[in-house]
């Protein structure tokens, strides 16, 4: 087997890792996430600039940003989701204090 027909089996298992790291709600993940997102957006970012300034400019901008748009919303959820809480996974719970006082 080549790299390249190993490379769907590679992947796929890091998305099921990922997804149960995800559901377990482990807080090691955060770090690679924000990573994941960062750099999949730069990407992204470069080959659309590259779409609509470069040498070789698509006549169907609109299109190519559509049809790309996704590589762009999903790592902008996963930063805000993992960048802006510390622990991502972890709901506030109301003190006692407050539930006694009828708050």
């Amino acid at each position: 087997m080549t790299i390249r027909g190993s490379a769907p089996l590679l992947l796929s298992e890091k998305r099921n890792l990922t997804g149960v790291q995800y559901s377990k709600g482990k807080e090691w993940i955060r770090l690679p996430s924000i990573i994941y997102a960062v750099s999949m957006m730069s990407g992204v970012m470069m080959i659309l600039s590259e779409e609509a300034f470069g040498q070789f400019k698509t006549p169907h901008l609109a299109l190519v940003v559509a049809a790309n748009a996704s590589w762009i919303i999903f790592p902008l959820i996963i930063l805000f989701r993992f960048g802006l809480n510390e622990h991502p996974f972890t709901r506030h719970v109301e003190s006692r204090q407050a539930i006694e006082m009828g708050a």
